[in-house]
């Protein structure tokens, strides 16, 4: 859809984003989103709207500028060669060959013309030899087609690399890990909703001597004081998977990684979170609710 928009001769981002900004904000919110769908004859929900809104918001203001909006638009893959130039091409070459054919017309038919071609054929000589050894024409560019310069396409290798049953696995692990990664970010979007969750009670949990990290023997007794039970390779797999320095250690940063979901909306909205000011003298787990 976003390379048959790209190929429409009335079409302009700007012009796109203008028409649904119709008070001219310099944005587009669910308000201004939903008189532009209304508009058009389509009656969105607020949740609709919403999902529209954070699905091409990028920096998690819940509004989206031009440059969201015209990023979101651009096709990834455009076309090298569109509808709109072919379409142009052969109607030049069909008019500069109607224009051939009137000159040829209206030179045959010219009282004019001469009776003889002789001196035609010597004017042409020596044009045809001026031209070709004019000083202006040597410092001339000379024309060169543009589809010299593209790189030619080379299909790529059909014999596949790996046995049918390895390549299998190997397919199968990768969907396996797109559906795990997937399962870990819903599971992080449920915990951004909960309205008692914070970093910063989070990480008290673990960091018990508030030096400021967490170990591994520090992650596995807080996940045990809050009811989990990992085993020493799940937590190994924990430490080296979030950790960025290789001090075997959590940080701050490092464990805010761990627990943020990708989607801005919802990372800004746990960032903004202060803590609950539970007493020390409390559980660990008593900052935050059951269910969370």
């Amino acid at each position: 859809m976003k390379r048959d928009l790209e190929i429409r001769y009335d079409y302009s981002t700007l012009s796109a984003y203008r028409a649904v900004d119709r008070y001219n904000d310099g944005r587009i919110d669910t308000f201004n989103l939903g008189s532009f769908l209304r508009g058009c004859g389509h009656y969105a929900t607020e949740t609709e709207l919403l999902a529209i809104v954070r699905r091409i918001d990028t920096d998690g203001d819940a509004r989206l500028s031009y440059s969201e909006f015209a990023e979101f638009l651009r096709s990834s893959n455009p076309p090298t060669r569109s509808v709109l130039e072919e379409s142009d091409r052969a109607e030049r070459a069909a008019s500069a060959e109607r224009n051939r054919r009137r000159m040829a017309t209206m030179g045959a038919s010219s009282p004019l013309r001469p009776a003889t071609t002789g001196g035609r054929a010597h004017s042409e000589t020596k044009r045809g030899s001026f031209r070709a050894s004019s000083p202006i024409r040597d410092t001339l560019p000379r024309y060169s087609p543009v589809v010299e310069t593209l790189p030619r396409y080379t299909s790529p290798v059909r014999k596949p690399i790996l046995p049918l049953r390895d390549e299998d696995e190997l397919v199968q692990g990768i969907r396996d890990m797109i559906r795990i990664e997937n399962d870990l970010e819903s599971h992080k979007t449920q915990c951004a909703l909960k309205s008692d969750f914070n970093l910063t009670d989070a990480f008290k949990i673990f960091d018990r001597d508030y030096r400021g990290t967490i170990t591994s023997y520090e992650l596995r007794d807080g996940l045990s004081a809050i009811g989990v039970f990992p085993s020493s390779d799940e937590v190994d797999l924990f430490i080296t998977r979030y950790d960025t320095t290789g001090d075997r250690r959590l940080n701050m940063r490092e464990f805010s990684e761990a627990l943020l979901a990708l989607d801005p909306y919802y990372a800004s909205m746990v960032n903004r979170r202060p803590s609950n000011h539970r007493y020390p003298t409390y559980r660990r787990d008593d900052c935050f609710l059951s269910d969370t």
